[in-house]
């Protein structure tokens, strides 16, 4: 294996990335979720534990979320008839995608409500106003991003 063909995966890769951001709308919320809770630690003068929390749950919800897509995907190129088999594969890649985001909360939810964090979040604030508005963006972006999404060309319409 050259450097040529170690290269090319990356390539791959990349281009896997741009496809999900592109057609799949969970995707894009979980990304500006990410940016939210980066923005979030940032404001509060994260530690460096912190971003590690902050990276690793989200790089799991991500990965767990691009499998699904790929899964979805091959299911639906086999056949778009109602099929049991196919439906039971499909809601256990969903299942993995709603396992590592409600981790990825529960982590959010003791390190975001700790004292400390909401001592130091509420000092950074003041110092950071555009922080704050940042935080109250983001939401509103994600919320377009979820209510506007369009169905790529090969996608069947959701229930």
């Amino acid at each position: 294996m050259g450097l040529k063909s170690f290269l090319r995966g990356f390539k791959h890769a990349f281009r896997g990335i741009f496809e999900v951001f592109k057609n799949e709308r969970n995707f894009r919320v979980q990304i500006l979720a990410l940016l939210w809770t980066i923005i979030l630690v940032y404001t509060a003068e994260g530690t460096r534990a912190e971003y590690f929390a902050v990276l690793i749950c989200s790089s799991v919800v991500l990965a767990a979320e691009c499998m699904n897509s790929a899964l979805e995907r091959l299911c639906d190129r086999v056949t778009k008839k109602e099929d049991e088999f196919i439906r039971r594969a499909k809601d256990c890649a969903a299942a993995g995608v709603l396992i590592a985001a409600a981790g990825s909360g529960a982590v959010a939810v003791v390190m975001f409500l700790s004292e400390e964090f909401l001592v130091r979040f509420c000092a950074g604030i003041s110092e950071k106003p555009y922080c704050g508005v940042l935080l109250v963006l983001i939401p509103v972006c994600a919320a377009i991003a979820a209510v506007f999404h369009k169905k790529a060309p090969d996608e069947k319409p959701e229930d």
